[in-house]
């Protein structure tokens, strides 16, 4: 920039008067590092010479902002109402009217609250639960398309860190609990089937029931109970402490970087969680047949190959991919839709779990009769 230009970027103000109107523009960057405490005594100034009885401020031309803006906002709307001035925001971004409404709110003093820029509307009553439900749906299929389109406003390292702590931390209990599970589905089979004199085909039952049903079943289970109500909590936590509010005061999407980042961390693993206690359920189902029931271990593995199609680990993997989704969306919906305080975070997690469970088993069920109605 050559010397003695103007700054296009820099603060400042064009006044105008149309009758009994003050109109102020304000323009360029109000940031911490920008000089506008000058722009504000000037402002001032006119203010009290003026003797208008209403201003309107104007910042469709204000290229970046920061606090700096909220904070001479706020001073300005409470020199006018001490001088009986109407003060009017227009066409502010708008975060703007969002900051300033949580700084009024946190001062106790709402009737002394700046008039918020216009487009930006007051705070409703909560809708309904329902209604809350199928809007998240709707924001996560458009967050979803974003993503497609590289658009989504969601971090990376918050896809990783979530993709960890749904996958490795899980596989402790995930393992002891499917091993216990083929353990009990075999004993239960065998003992049934050694009146038949076919001990043998315990080994159908543990490998079909644990790739179609119980490794996805079991695995979402207790994933609802240690990521789901993680999830609630997290995201109720945040409420209570306004993050949220902050977050969307800024223009951020809420869903994109809370929401998106833990729902396809949860999709993308409990598939392969499923999997794991697939396996480690076989192993156990064969441990107990060939301990208690005296089956040789060859013929217990080659037994569930036989069996064991493609198409049972194709439909337990899309089980498993279904309930994923629905313990995330749970636990998300449960801590955004939360009161604010300590007992609301109690009660997000606890809903979470609920909500979880009955949905996994509704879809469970509406999947198996599916699964019968196409043959698979």
């Amino acid at each position: 920039m050559k010397k003695g230009a103007v700054d296009p970027n820099r603060a400042r103000l064009a006044l105008a008067r149309k009758g009994e109107v003050l109109e102020v523009r304000f323009y360029g960057s109000w940031t911490l590092e920008s000089a506008a405490r000058p722009l504000l005594n000037e402002l001032d100034r006119a203010l009290e010479e003026a003797g208008l009885l209403r201003t309107v401020l104007d910042g469709s031309a204000v290229e970046r902002w920061d606090s700096r803006l909220v904070v001479l906002l706020a001073r300005l709307h409470a020199r006018a109402r001490e001088r009986g001035i109407e003060l009017a925001l227009r066409r502010f971004p708008r975060g703007v009217g969002k900051l300033l409404a949580l700084a009024a709110r946190g001062g106790g003093e709402t009737d002394a609250a700046p008039p918020p820029p216009e487009g930006v509307r007051p705070r409703r009553a909560a809708p309904p639960v329902p209604v809350m439900a199928v809007a998240l749906v709707g924001e996560m299929v458009l967050a979803l398309g974003r993503l497609l389109g590289l658009r989504a406003q969601m971090e990376a390292r918050d896809l990783l860190y979530n993709l960890r702590r749904c996958s490795s931390g899980a596989l402790p209990i995930v393992g002891l609990v499917s091993v216990l599970v083929g353990v009990i589905l075999a004993f239960v089979g065998a003992n049934q089937l050694s009146r038949f004199g076919a001990e043998l085909y315990v080994a159908n039952l543990v490998t079909i029931g644990m790739a179609r049903e119980m490794g996805a079943l079991m695995a979402a289970i207790l994933m609802a109970g240690r990521i789901g109500a993680a999830f609630a909590a997290e995201l109720a936590a945040m409420r209570t402490n306004e993050e949220i509010d902050a977050i969307e005061s800024f223009g951020l999407s809420a869903v994109d970087l809370l929401v998106l980042p833990r729902v396809l961390g949860l999709v993308l693993t409990l598939p392969l969680l499923a999997l794991y206690a697939d396996v480690l359920g076989m192993v156990g189902g064969g441990l107990s047949a060939v301990l208690l029931f005296d089956i040789h271990p060859l013929q217990y593995y080659e037994q569930s190959l036989r069996y064991l199609a493609p198409s049972d680990l194709f439909a337990g993997l899309v089980k498993a991919a279904v309930f994923g989704w629905i313990v995330a969306l749970s636990g998300c919906f449960a801590g955004l839709a939360a009161p604010r305080g300590a007992l609301g975070v109690g009660r997000a997690a606890t809903r979470a779990v609920v909500w979880a469970l009955v949905g996994i088993v509704l879809a469970d069920a509406l999947l198996t009769v599916l699964y019968y109605v196409l043959g698979l």
